[in-house]
């Protein structure tokens, strides 16, 4: 008997602490949400702008091919050893 006095009370104790801090999660979690989006779409933004710059960028890399200055094409370099 005295076994399920303790289970008990230790069951009691635990559902009672975590439902005290639940108002406090849901808050939290609803700004860890917003928080999720904002950067979601930060980083959308961010992803336009490095593609828009690597595009600007190849598009202006100065390549010297067999003497050859070919500025504003894309070049692809291969390392000879």
């Amino acid at each position: 008997m005295k076994q399920y006095l303790v289970l008990s009370s230790l069951a009691i104790v635990l559902l009672s602490s975590c439902g005290s801090n639940s108002n406090e999660n849901g808050l939290a979690l609803g700004e860890k949400k917003a928080a999720l989006e904002k950067l979601k779409s930060q980083k959308a933004t961010l992803d336009e702008q490095i593609k828009k710059m690597e595009g600007e960028i190849a598009q202006t890399v100065t390549c010297v091919v067999n003497g050859l200055d070919t500025t504003g094409l894309t070049c692809h370099h291969s390392v000879m050893g």
